[in-house]
């Protein structure tokens, strides 16, 4: 779907607005929205070609505060520009939905897309006109099973419809049922469904490996600043063994302090997290929001991963500080041994060595990738114009129509294609 300048005065002049370039258009029978369970805010689904329902986003974007029920619409539709009717409004899908469209038109609108396709064609168009032909793999169908159904047997029994396809290499395609929570991960295997948005699995692990590692990065900063910062209340802890402390009682109180400081800072984490879900989401070209915090697992990994960091650094120095001498804690040291004090500084050295190589890495394939993409100069469209030989009889002249075109001052070069 698309809206071009060329249409601006047809629309104003039917005081319809003005013109905007949308994407995610879609066309399907009005039992869609039982079947997926999309909310219908105001009106209903689309029952014929002449009707459109909107989502709440775009009823908005192109309505405002009024009620878009009633109001039409000029649609660019293959070569055709179509007037629709606005029947009803839907509630916006989830920003994880495998399909999220923001405008359905009822299905028998696309018997006019594929007979402009068939036109375009010509003598090359071997697909049926039918739009509903078994022939077609244009569509998607949503199936929903009772709660005592088996999907093989259901599937064995959707074979029979193939004896309904008039193509002989056609024939030998199976059918299958593929749940839907399955859609975003495991569909690059199957064809025809590039109409829903899929994901790679392979992705996944990258983002866990490159999550871990600056989880690591993370906890090894953490543990390494809450070392610094006890090793400054040695003489305190060295007083608190003196008067009878026992070796439980140190690490203990190290831990809660740990702890209660991990938890705080996850306040202001969580607030510039929440912040920068724009610039983590668009570069990736995903679909991250903050629907991502109202989900339980996230609660739950966060809450580990404090409590985890909170303990194990808390457990690992107050044990470190109840095996030192008291005398030496009193002294407002850790150690005596000099070359393990080189060998903190050292280690923490590495750390930050490590996380500067990472950030500097990150900017350079950063800028690398920018390069890539704005850079590459392929066609040059300066000058060049497109005229569409969208008839047969225009088509069968293109020999003729070329030499023609060549006459014309100024033309430099003309090029065909189907």
């Amino acid at each position: 779907f698309q809206a071009e300048d060329g249409i601006r005065d047809l629309v104003r002049s039917r005081g319809l607005g003005d013109v905007y370039k949308r994407q995610n258009f879609a066309f399907a029978d009005e039992t869609i929205f039982d079947c997926l369970g999309i909310r219908i805010i105001d009106g209903g689904p689309a029952h014929n070609h002449t009707e459109i329902a909107i989502s709440k986003e775009m009823a908005e974007k192109h309505f405002g505060s009024n009620p878009p029920i009633g109001e039409t619409m000029v649609f660019r539709i293959g070569n055709n520009y179509k007037l629709l009717t606005i029947r009803g409004v839907y509630k916006n899908f989830p920003s994880n939905s495998s399909i999220s469209p923001n405008y359905i038109a009822h299905i028998t609108l696309t018997n006019e897309i594929i007979r402009q396709a068939g036109h375009t064609l010509g003598q090359y168009n071997n697909r049926p006109d039918e739009i509903f032909s078994w022939d077609r793999f244009e569509y998607g169908t949503y199936i929903i099973l009772s709660a005592n159904s088996d999907p093989i047997e259901t599937t064995q029994y959707l074979q029979k419809y193939s004896e309904n396809i008039t193509d002989e290499s056609k024939r030998e395609y199976k059918f299958s049922l593929q749940p839907t929570k399955d859609i975003y991960l495991k569909s690059n295997e199957l064809g025809g469904n590039w109409w829903v948005s899929q994901g790679n699995s392979q992705e996944l692990i990258y983002y866990a490996a490159i999550a871990l590692l600056i989880l690591l990065i993370a906890i090894l900063n953490y543990v390494l600043l809450t070392r610094s910062r006890f090793l400054t209340r040695l003489k305190e802890f060295g007083t608190h063994k003196v008067l009878g402390a026992n070796n439980y009682s140190i690490p203990r109180r190290v831990v809660f302090e740990s702890m209660l400081i991990a938890l705080v800072s996850l306040i202001p984490a969580l607030l510039i997290t929440f912040g920068n879900i724009p610039y983590i989401s668009n570069p990736l070209e995903r679909t991250i929001d903050s629907r991502v915090f109202f989900n339980l697992t996230t609660w739950l990994v966060v809450l580990f991963v404090v409590l985890i960091t909170g303990t194990a650094s808390g457990w690992v120095i107050g044990n470190s500080i109840t095996r030192t001498s008291t005398v030496i804690l009193l002294k407002g040291k850790s150690s005596l041994n000099k070359a393990k004090q080189k060998l903190n500084n050292t280690f923490l050295s590495l750390h930050f060595a490590i996380f500067i190589i990472l950030m500097v890495g990150a900017i350079t394939v950063n800028k690398q990738i920018d390069y890539a993409l704005s850079n590459f100069k392929s066609i040059d469209p300066t000058n060049i114009i497109i005229c569409e030989l969208n008839t047969s009889n225009l088509s069968s002249q293109f020999n003729t129509i070329d030499d023609e075109i060549h006459k014309l001052p100024g033309v430099i070069q003309t090029a065909g294609s189907t």
